[in-house]
């Protein structure tokens, strides 16, 4: 079996996004370099954290959803090709139009970058980045209402974001989910994946996690970018690849089921389920 296109998941503890002013918060997973891979980067930087840094500073809030008020959280991927420039832009998770076009517009804004390289050699890779949309004083904000609540709906976009400890934004959940899925796997053939996964999960309105479960590959992408490079294209190598057993990924449920009670998503004034993306990866050193 032939070596699976290698996914690089960047800013694990997302890019927020603050009304009337901008934060970033970027984690990769640590680990000794691998010797044949060096990640894209930016000219005259190290590591992917200066390019979450520049789509942080590319993305504005845009005015229509400052006035509904609306939040949420987004994720896009792209690629960076051999020579370095940004290609095969999309959104993975979307929250509405304007939201997305201005992460995009972020993104395909970038300078060129200094490709990946494998065994000395630049190759194409696939990246994606979490951008989180947060106003700081939503309730002080007009507000036009979304689409009317529904107790079966899962919701991307809301008008109060969940907060977990007293705080919103989803770096420390994250950061507690990995340590209590840790604890749980001690002794089993379980682990964090090198470069991290995302995973996929239901906040509900009495603010407990279900439905946990990782992001899917998305193999149509994968595809594009082989049908693009051919075998210019990053590979996984040994311990890199971000698949995970069955019984690993039902120990990350039962590690989100354990967390403390969040206070859920609101739209127009009520609790309602929300759509989260979290990140398992390892805490930088």
């Amino acid at each position: 079996m032939s070596p699976k296109v290698l996914f690089i998941k960047i800013g694990f503890g997302s890019i927020l996004l603050l009304g009337g002013g901008l934060q970033a918060e970027a984690q990769v997973a640590p680990g000794s370099p691998v010797s044949s891979i060096q990640l894209p980067q930016l000219a005259g930087s190290e590591g992917t954290e200066a390019i979450v840094r520049a789509i942080q500073l590319g993305v504005k809030y845009p005015r229509p959803a400052l006035r509904d008020g609306t939040q949420g959280q987004s994720m896009v991927t792209f690629a960076v090709a051999p020579n370095g420039q940004v290609c095969l832009l999309q959104m993975k998770y979307g929250l509405r139009a304007d939201l997305d076009s201005a992460v995009i517009q972020a993104v395909r804004q970038l300078p060129r970058l200094q490709p990946a390289t494998q065994h000395g050699q630049p190759v194409a890779c696939l990246m994606s980045a979490p951008v989180t949309f947060l106003l700081t004083n939503p309730e002080h904000l007009p507000r036009q209402p979304l689409p009317a609540l529904d107790s079966t709906q899962v919701y991307s976009a809301v008008t109060r974001l969940p907060t977990y400890r007293g705080q919103a934004g989803f770096k420390q959940l994250s950061a507690d989910l990995t340590a209590t899925y840790l604890q749980l796997t001690q002794g089993m053939t379980c682990g964090v994946p090198r470069y991290g996964r995302t995973i996929v999960a239901t906040l509900g309105p009495s603010g407990t996690l279900y439905d946990v479960q990782l992001a899917p590959r998305d193999m149509a992408l994968v595809t594009s970018l082989e049908n693009k490079f051919g075998n210019q294209v990053i590979k996984e190598e040994a311990d890199e690849g971000d698949e995970l057993p069955d019984a690993c990924v039902a120990k990350i449920a039962e590690a989100a089921r354990r967390l403390p009670r969040l206070t859920p998503a609101y739209v127009g004034g009520r609790p309602v389920a929300m759509r989260v993306l979290l990140a398992l990866s390892m805490p930088r050193p």
